[in-house]
């Protein structure tokens, strides 16, 4: 849980990466990666100061509610405040990722904002095993302003930031919208596909040049 990404690019558990760094000195400049031995470069405030790996976070929590929709233990409401037999949860919103019980189920379908939500009945998901259940990204919030989410994306530091981020820690930094500067590099990475496709091309026929030259000389 909580994945940190190395600048290696290798991902592990935050408390994992922590326990590692136990018999270390408290101020320790860098880490070693478990897989690749290669030093990383900490933060300020440590191995929670690392970059978080999206991806694996995502998929850690998609893995999470799989186990529980398919498991057979009683799962309580997520949106009611006291625990009690009439807050069970009778179903799971794909949309907002929680488990709702039946009163809370009727709010949701009457609500404009959630009433075309994919509610998954408890107990159903074994009728559909080809079915996978599709958790949508959650929006993220700022570490250091936890009322903030995260919606910019500082081209300066190479950070996610935050509207307090902004006018705090980034003033006259160059920022835009997480999706803007995801259609961007999402165009930049299409057209190294490109380049690269047609680097590989000119790498086999070399290749194929250099066995065909070898042949010969044998």
């Amino acid at each position: 849980t909580d994945p940190r990404m190395l600048s290696c690019l290798h991902s592990f558990c935050c408390k994992c990466l922590q326990k590692s760094m136990e018999n270390k000195e408290s101020q320790a400049a860098t880490i070693k990666c478990p897989t690749c031995e290669k030093d990383s470069s900490l933060p300020e405030s440590g191995i929670t100061g690392l970059d978080k790996d999206l991806r694996k976070e995502y998929e850690a929590k998609s893995a999470e509610y799989e186990m529980k929709l398919k498991s057979r233990s009683v799962e309580r409401c997520d949106r009611c405040v006291e625990s009690s037999d009439d807050n069970t949860a009778t179903v799971f919103c794909c949309e907002c990722c929680e488990f709702l019980c039946s009163a809370c189920m009727s709010d949701h379908k009457r609500w404009k904002k959630t009433h075309n939500h994919e509610l998954l009945p408890i107990g159903e998901e074994e009728k559909k095993q080809n079915r996978q259940v599709l958790i949508p990204h959650q929006p993220l919030s700022c570490q250091t302003h936890s009322d903030e989410i995260l919606k910019f994306y500082c081209e300066t530091c190479s950070a996610l930031i935050c509207r307090d981020c902004i006018v705090i820690d980034h003033t006259g930094h160059d920022y835009n919208r997480v999706e803007n500067i995801a259609e961007k590099e999402s165009a930049s990475l299409q057209s190294s596909l490109l380049s690269v496709s047609g680097a590989k091309s000119k790498l086999s026929d070399a290749l194929a040049l250099g066995d065909k030259m070898m042949q010969q000389v044998q």
